[in-house]
């Protein structure tokens, strides 16, 4: 894989996770006006929002290269023995 294709990626996954981020602070505006307007919120569109909004943080979760392993500890080479002096 090359720089380019890694960054073709990168910019991909910025534009997916800012459309997502948008489409889900939309639906809130939606629900917040559609309470406003005397419609009560159900059940259901609470649980897809609670749903989407799961998913969305499982994958950037499971994205997360510098969090999802554990953290490795470089061995640590001891110097070479000082030759002896006389």
């Amino acid at each position: 894989m090359t720089i380019d294709e890694v960054n073709a990626q990168f910019d991909q996954l910025q534009a997916a996770f800012a459309k997502a981020a948008t489409d889900a602070s939309t639906y809130v505006t939606d629900l917040k006006a559609q309470v406003a307007a005397g419609v009560p919120i159900t059940q259901a569109q609470l649980d897809a929002l609670g749903s989407n909004l799961g998913t969305l943080t499982t994958a950037v979760a499971t994205f997360d290269i510098n969090n999802t392993e554990p953290a490795v500890v470089p061995v640590v080479i001891p110097p070479a023995a000082a030759a002896r002096k006389r």
